[in-house]
Parts: C-alpha cells; sequence; structure tokens
C-alpha cells in the first residue's frame, strides 16, 4: 500500500533522482539488449517497427501493475486533492523510471529506429513529458502522475502484438483502451476539474489527451468492426504501412 506522502530535503531528493535514473536506465539498457539478442529477428532492417516496441513493454509492465494501489486509495478510497501534490519515495522512482524509458527511447530512436519516432508525436511526446515529470518531482505532485499510470495498461497488449504479430489481441487491446483511456480517463478528469484550490491546474491536460484518446478509441472501433466484416483479425496486407510510433504511452498509438 502507498504510504503517506512525505517531504524530502533538496540533497535527499537529488540523491534518490540519480540513483532511481542510473537503475532504470541501466535495467531499461539491459532489457533492450537482451530482448534484440534473444531473437536476432528482430535486427533485420525491415524489423525497426518492431523493436520500437520493446521499450513499451517493459515501461507499460511496470508502470500499469504498481500504480494500481495508489489509484485505489488516492482516487477511489480516500479522494483528497490535497494528495495530487505530495509524494512518496515509491511514486518518485516511479515517475523517474519513466522519465528514464523517454530518455533511453529517445536514444535507440536516434540509434536504431529513427524511422519509427514522428516529430509530433513522438519527439513532441517524448519532450512534453519529460518536461512534464521533470515538474512533478520538482514541485512534488507524483502522487498525481502515478494516478495516470493506468492508462499504460492498454500498452500491454498493444506493443506485446508491435513487437510480435502473433501475440497480437485487438479485442484485448480495445476493452482495456476504453476502461483505462476513456472511462477511468474520464472519471479521473471530473476528480481533477472539481478540486477547489489546487496549487497547479492540470485538468486542461487531462481533458486534451481524453478527446484525442476518444478519437483514436472512435478509429480503432471502425477499423475493428471492418476487419471483423472481412472475416480478418489482423489487419490487411500493407495497411498502416506508415504508421509512426507515438511514444506508446501516455499517446500510445490507435489503429
Amino acid at each position: 500500500m502507498a504510504s503517506e506522502g512525505v517531504v524530502f530535503d533538496t540533497a535527499g531528493e537529488d540523491r534518490q533522482f540519480l540513483r532511481d535514473l542510473a537503475v532504470s536506465t541501466i535495467a531499461l539498457l539491459v532489457a533492450y539488449n537482451a530482448v534484440i539478442g534473444a531473437f536476432p529477428v528482430l535486427r533485420l532492417p525491415e524489423n525497426t517497427k518492431r523493436c520500437a516496441w520493446v521499450l513499451s513493454i517493459f515501461s507499460s509492465c511496470v508502470c500499469g501493475p504498481v500504480c494500481l494501489p495508489y489509484v485505489w486509495r488516492y482516487v477511489f478510497q480516500e479522494w483528497d486533492e490535497t494528495k495530487m501534490f505530495q509524494d512518496d519515495e515509491v511514486s518518485r522512482s516511479l515517475v523517474t523510471f519513466f522519465f528514464a524509458y523517454l530518455m533511453v527511447d529517445t536514444y535507440y530512436s536516434v540509434m536504431h529506429y529513427s524511422d519509427q519516432l514522428a516529430f509530433l508525436t513522438g519527439w513532441g511526446h517524448h519532450i512534453f513529458y519529460m518536461t512534464l515529470f521533470y515538474m512533478a518531482l520538482k514541485y512534488h505532485f507524483c502522487i498525481g502522475i502515478m494516478t495516470t499510470f493506468p492508462l499504460e495498461i492498454s500498452t500491454i497488449p498493444l506493443s506485446l502484438g508491435r513487437v510480435n504479430p502473433r501475440w497480437r489481441n485487438d479485442l484485448a487491446f480495445g476493452v482495456l483502451f476504453f476502461l483505462t483511456r476513456i472511462l477511468y480517463h474520464g472519471f479521473l478528469l471530473e476528480r481533477w476539474y472539481n478540486m477547489v484550490a489546487p496549487p497547479l491546474t492540470l485538468w486542461p491536460i487531462c481533458a486534451i489527451v481524453l478527446v484525442l484518446h476518444a478519437h483514436w478509441m472512435y478509429s480503432w472501433y471502425i477499423g475493428y468492426m471492418k476487419r471483423l466484416k472481412n472475416g480478418k483479425g489482423k489487419k490487411e496486407e500493407g495497411e498502416g504501412a506508415s504508421e509512426k510510433k507515438a511514444g506508446g504511452q501516455l499517446f500510445g498509438s490507435m489503429d
């Protein structure tokens, strides 16, 4: 269970950030290279799109489940808007882990799969969220950020299916996307919108992302029904060939 928000001294915060950043970065580098090494087919030039989703598997599998005790406690069990602007060691560590993911993914985007990171939904996404998470660490609203990480759960089947088409499950992805990025996201937006006197106004960002997710949900539904009608469980050959990776996370791509 998540612990109460605590106040860190500046030196202590810096030490924890550097420690967590180093551990997270090394873990992600090792994990990525272990997968690429274990499956040589991913190193083929035509498989850069599959490589681009390897790190997303690890980030979503960590952030999605780890945040759930915080969501249960701070959103559903005992809602208190002041808690959204506090942090503790676990919330700071997880926000730093996601920060490290964005940093490592940017590095590999340059080195290994530069054709898979679009300017706006890739570079723009990474820069925006690295800035947001830096602010969360600096101004102590990591618990608030933790309550958004359930949105990562739908990225688990999405990224698995991207890395290995045999693992693709469109229905599981669509259901999880609807539950987390539409229903839960809308509920969280209502909570944030009705805050009485927040030190930071976060709901406009939440609202903009929800509109984008609703658009992607509609696009997924149209595509899924079309594939069902055609009797195909996955995209036709060539469909989505020009798709660029959209960070895979809070701005994950939909098709």
